[in-house]
């Protein structure tokens, strides 16, 4: 607690979280815990850091030509009281106080109130541009509430409004966001808590708490960390916090569960509980699985599911399949029954030889080719729908529903079409329709065709 000039008053230690009581150079004591401490939410003694925070609000009321009228700071929140050098009492909040708020009345009569102007607007936004080391892209002035863009020493370029410029002493964001997080003295912060842990930081320059360096631990392992992680959470190498948590006898616990089992355990190296290992079964089965489910009394996949499908077939599961076949006219070749969900070989009465799940046989399904010959139709079929459409097929042979036959009308028309579009799409004679188009007084083809009286 030096860093914080700090001296620990309590006689035990009640753990990181846990407020304990130190005193400061001044005499002050205070209640503070170590985990604020190292996190830095806290910066020593609440009254010392009281005291500085009432110098810095009247030395910030002074620059900005005010006094303060409060006795004490009470935080960025708060409200407090300011007389100006015009005698004109104002308020605004702490953090305003900080970042140079000046007396409303006196903006208002200077014209830096917004609805006026400034007739210096322009210059002194580019003035104190300069004064940051960057510029005022902006060409006109058009008050202190319109948005002007501005470009830093480093290149960023942003819009904001004039105000915040003028009055609230603010500039450029990205820089501000990248000074945060980098520490001035991080990489030595590094090296000295990788130094607690008997290791090193082998990063050559800190790039934030939120980006990774890269560590060797004292065993000699090298990983890439937050630095955030090893500053103020403690994280360290976690392949030595792993090791730290194996058993001395894991491997040799693995191996016993494996030959209780009738099996044995491949891994030559235990890494914990939840790492993964090799093993083989009675049966030969090899698979991977965590050392904690082993542990637990867990076993081959393959053997359990081989036993979980036997304690679910039908005691009578054949018979069953064969009842279903020779109703059918077929039979079943299978000689073993291996369950609804395996596949089974059948024969039907044409003689086509298959394979079917057994659950799909119980469930009424048979031979599936000589459903697909059920469907077929045949030239007789041809024949007969041309019949009912009074004409005539006059092909002799059938192929299939997509393949063209020969066919004739009523009226003696002979054209080529498929029997699927005869017979499930009701076309017909092409001729015939373009004769009923030109009789009907109502179409386009009679008007334009037929001679007009």
């Amino acid at each position: 607690m030096d860093k914080h000039g700090l001296v620990f008053l309590d006689e035990t230690w009640l753990g990181i979280k846990v407020k304990h009581r130190f005193a400061c150079v001044h005499g002050h004591d205070t209640h503070i815990s170590a985990r604020n401490l190292i996190r830095q939410r806290e910066i020593g003694c609440r009254e010392c850091a009281r005291i500085v925070a009432n110098g810095r609000m009247h030395t910030q009321a002074a620059a900005s030509g005010s006094t303060v009228l409060d006795r004490s700071w009470r935080g960025t929140a708060a409200r407090y009281r300011l007389r100006c050098a015009a005698g004109h009492t104002w308020s605004c909040l702490g953090q305003s106080l900080l970042r140079g708020a000046r007396c409303n009345v006196c903006a208002a009569m200077t014209g830096a109130q917004r609805g006026v102007p400034l007739s210096d607007g322009l210059e002194r936004l580019r003035a104190i541009a300069a004064r940051h080391g960057g510029a005022c892209l902006s060409t006109d002035y058009a008050g202190s509430s319109a948005f002007y863009r501005f470009r830093c020493a480093q290149g960023h370029e942003w819009q904001t409004r004039g105000s915040v410029v003028l009055y609230h002493n603010s500039w450029c964001k990205s820089c501000a966001r990248k000074r945060a997080r980098l520490l001035p003295d991080g990489l030595a912060r590094l090296q000295a808590a990788a130094a607690v842990h008997g290791g090193r930081c082998l990063s050559e320059s800190f790039r934030g708490t939120a980006a990774r360096h890269t560590f060797e631990c004292a065993a000699g392992h090298v990983w890439e960390g937050y630095a955030g992680s090893v500053l103020y959470s403690g994280g360290w190498c976690r392949r030595c916090g792993r090791d730290g948590q194996r058993s001395a006898d894991g491997l040799a616990r693995l191996q016993e569960t494996a030959r209780q089992h009738g099996g044995q355990c491949l891994a030559g190296r235990y890494d914990g509980r939840v790492a993964r290992y090799r093993f083989r079964c009675v049966e030969g089965h090899i698979w991977e699985t965590t050392g904690q489910i082993v542990l637990r009394g867990a076993w081959c996949p393959a053997c359990a599911a081989s036993t979980a499908g036997q304690s679910l077939l039908h005691a009578h599961g054949l018979a069953m399949l064969r009842e279903r076949a020779t109703a059918r006219g077929g039979v079943c070749l299978e000689e073993t029954y291996l369950g609804t969900a395996r596949g089974h070989r059948f024969r039907c009465s044409e003689g086509h030889e298959w394979t079917a799940k057994g659950s799909a046989i119980l469930a009424g399904r048979w031979c599936w080719m000589c459903a697909v010959e059920a469907q077929r139709c045949t030239i007789d079929d041809a024949r007969r729908v041309a019949h009912e459409r009074g004409g005539e097929c006059l092909s002799s042979h059938y192929a299939n529903a997509r393949s063209h036959l020969t066919w004739q009308c009523h009226r003696g028309h002979v054209w080529q079409a498929n029997f699927d579009n005869v017979r499930n799409k009701g076309r017909w004679c092409p001729d015939c329709k373009n004769l009923n188009q030109i009789s009907n007084r109502r179409s386009k083809a009679h008007v334009k065709l037929m001679p007009k009286n």
